[in-house]
């Protein structure tokens, strides 16, 4: 979790208004902002759906039709 909350200060650097693109994104969806997941709870969710059926549905193929190496490890051992 660590790693991911690292990658996303370094994504926050190079876009310095994320927060008001995402607030943007939700009320053009029709979300209310304030009602959305915080980024640890977002980040939480997607470490636990990474190693479950919803991770071997979603894997992304590459050009030559194999697919590419996942993001996350698969393996259910977590602390």
């Amino acid at each position: 979790m660590a790693e991911l909350l690292a990658v996303a200060d370094e994504y926050r650097e190079d876009l310095p208004d994320l927060d008001r693109r995402r607030d943007r994104a939700a009320r053009a969806l029709g979300l209310d902002p304030a009602g959305l997941p915080s980024e640890a709870a977002a980040l939480a969710q997607l470490m636990e759906l990474s190693g479950g059926p919803v991770a071997v549905a979603c894997l992304v193929v590459g050009y030559e039709g194999e697919p590419l190496d996942p993001l996350f490890d698969p393996s259910p051992t977590r602390s």
